[in-house]
């Protein structure tokens, strides 16, 4: 028995109608996103290291804001009272210039990182609009480029869309799953 594939999504513009597609297309597609995405762990990474140390630097800020302010407050502070918090000021200055510097060194990475991003951008689209044409009817993979935020959100999960549209359900249940992604990516 030959099952018609009638479940259809909103792609790039249009209303897309699903066709068959071989699946080592499916294993390739996924194959060549993870890699792309294993590109991106690294960048992740120094993205996730350097918040830590910037809110780590910050904590540590505040702390001395506050152990000042309670030496402020004493009435009839003594000689160590007062130089010790005039090294909590010294402390915060160096921390402050730190935090400066963290930023300052993290822009020239995000500055040298722009070009690979757009390159792994264009990578993805290019893979995503192939995609496309081998699962949707009619579809070309020049048309990728008319993509939007809506679009670009929903590429990724191209495949798990068609696994759903060829097992046979309803056209309800990937309405169901477009609109959970669309909804998830606001997270």
């Amino acid at each position: 028995m030959v099952m018609k594939l009638n479940h259809k999504v909103e792609f790039c513009g249009a209303e897309r109608k699903f066709q068959r597609c071989p699946n080592k297309t499916l294993k390739d597609y996924q194959k060549t996103i993870d890699e792309i995405q294993d590109k991106l762990m690294p960048l992740a990474e120094r993205t996730r290291d350097f918040q830590f140390r910037l809110t780590e630097l910050e904590d540590e800020m505040k702390a001395i804001d506050k152990h000042i302010e309670l030496l402020e407050k004493l009435d009839d502070a003594s000689d160590d009272e007062i130089r010790e918090c005039i090294d909590l000021t010294k402390d915060k200055v160096r921390l402050q210039k730190e935090i400066h510097e963290l930023r300052i060194q993290n822009d020239e990475a995000e500055k040298e990182d722009r070009e690979f991003y757009e390159e792994l951008d264009k990578t993805l689209r290019k893979n995503y609009g192939e995609f496309a044409s081998k699962i949707f009817k009619d579809f070309d993979a020049s048309e990728i480029e008319e993509a939007d935020s809506t679009d670009l959100t929903i590429a990724p999960q191209l495949g798990q869309l068609y696994r759903l549209a060829t097992s046979g359900c309803k056209q309800k249940d990937i309405d169901k799953l477009y609109t959970k992604i669309i909804q998830d990516s606001f997270r």
